[in-house]
């Protein structure tokens, strides 16, 4: 039977992406269309899921499509949308974002490369895929440990010139830029469930911050521009896996154990997963949380909102 429903995971041949769209085919297999994205189709890594899911006879597909690429993201929206309207593309039912995008690359555009990433190229998707989704639909953004140390207005006011491209940032700036831009994201995330409500209170959509916890994936995580401190730390921490997992479930797992948390949201919910949601959630792998204070903050949430608003801009309320 086709599939009649279709599934939008961007980053899809990164370590987490590849192993979500694995774990969708195999647990759940016949049930999605799978539209997978990612920066270079040819490349090894695009290579190796294409070759899995058609071996798979999975319903699929990969777009090039670069998070950092503002343009790119919106004209892959429309096409979506215009794919959906066409009947080319069944049901939309989820967005992955899971290109994190942990690099030293600095500005692109004028703007910083983590802040585009993370916070504005899921807030276009989310927005531009809304009337799409409101029947039923579920946006999972990645989220980290690391938005306990991040600052609201860590991205404000930053000027391109103030770090030359290619400059590498000592390693306790760069954990305070990647969770500054993880902490946005939950923020935003929050804040958008918040709007959808307040516009469309019948609304069936859903958005999730998922934590992943830490993953070891052969280096593939972080990209290849990562701090060095990782390499060294990941293979400690990989070795003492096993034993920090009896204390911490979400310590060192492969990209498979948060893939499968991932998959069960779009393919197996549970009941307080469902119906009509205020506020957006926040997971550790399959266990629902509370993220920090300040993300839970709705002035502050409000205020995130009104700045990646302004520089996308958008105007702040929602229109389908």
């Amino acid at each position: 039977m086709a599939p009649q429903s279709t599934i939008i995971i961007t980053g899809g041949t990164g370590s987490l992406g590849s192993s979500l769209a694995r774990t969708l085919s195999t647990s759940y297999p016949g049930r999605f269309h799978l539209l997978l994205t990612c920066r270079d189709t040819s490349d090894i890594h695009a290579q190796a899921i294409s070759s899995f899911l058609t071996y798979q006879n999975v319903s699929f597909a990969l777009e090039k499509l670069d998070l950092a690429d503002l343009e790119a993201v919106r004209a892959f929206t429309e096409s979506v949308k215009a794919r959906i309207e066409k009947g080319e593309l069944k049901g939309l039912v989820g967005g992955g974002v899971v290109g994190s995008a942990a690099c030293q690359t600095f500005y692109k555009g004028g703007r910083d490369v983590m802040y585009t990433v993370n916070c504005l190229a899921p807030v276009v998707l989310m927005r531009g895929l809304l009337g799409a989704m409101l029947e039923g639909g579920l946006f999972v953004n990645v989220g980290s440990a690391a938005h306990e140390i991040g600052r609201v207005d860590y991205f404000e006011g930053k000027e391109e010139g103030e770090v030359k491209e290619g400059e590498k940032l000592a390693f306790m700036e760069g954990m305070k830029r990647y969770g500054s831009c993880k902490l946005l994201a939950i923020m935003l995330g929050y804040a958008f469930q918040r709007r959808v409500f307040a516009a469309y209170p019948e609304n069936k959509l859903h958005v999730v911050n998922l934590d992943p916890g830490s993953m070891n994936a052969g280096g593939r995580l972080l990209g290849t521009e990562r701090h060095w401190v990782f390499p060294i730390l990941y293979t400690i921490l990989g070795t003492l896996g096993p034993v920090l997992r009896l204390v911490k479930k979400d310590a060192i797992n492969p990209p498979s154990v948060p893939a499968k948390a991932i998959a069960d949201l779009f393919g197996a919910p549970k009941e307080s997963e469902s119906g009509v949601w205020k506020t957006g959630k926040y997971f550790v792998l399959d266990d629902e949380k509370k993220s920090n204070a300040l993300s839970l903050n709705e002035a502050k949430q409000d205020e995130v909102w009104k700045n990646v608003s302004r520089d996308l801009g958008l105007e702040e309320d929602l229109k389908v």
